[in-house]
């Protein structure tokens, strides 16, 4: 099986027309703090299109641009601490309070 990295890319950039950075969740874990946040994970319709996850753009107000970014601002972070996570959802900025596990 093959893929394109690419694709997937163009995809999302076509999703989600205000995008400039963040991380896009691509799967959420039941039963997780955010889980009972709300946050949504990446997903395909019926008819195999693509249904954007949430994208990540800041922890406590710490902009997150990739993965290594998103992993340094929640390592300065315990287990059980509640942290302010801005995402953006169907082209709207928001905010949740995710507990950590």
């Amino acid at each position: 099986m093959a893929f394109k990295a690419d694709e997937i890319s163009r995809i999302i950039k076509e999703q989600i027309k205000d995008y400039d950075s963040g991380v896009v969740v691509s799967e959420v874990d039941p039963g997780t703090g955010a889980a009972r946040a709300g946050l949504r994970g990446t997903s395909w319709d019926a008819n195999g299109r693509l249904i954007l996850g949430d994208v990540i753009q800041a922890v406590e107000g710490d902009g997150v641009s990739n993965l290594g970014e998103l992993s340094t601002v929640l390592d300065r972070y315990d287990a059980d601490d509640e942290v302010m996570v801005t995402i953006l959802r169907d082209g709207q900025t928001r905010e949740v309070t995710i507990r950590l596990f």
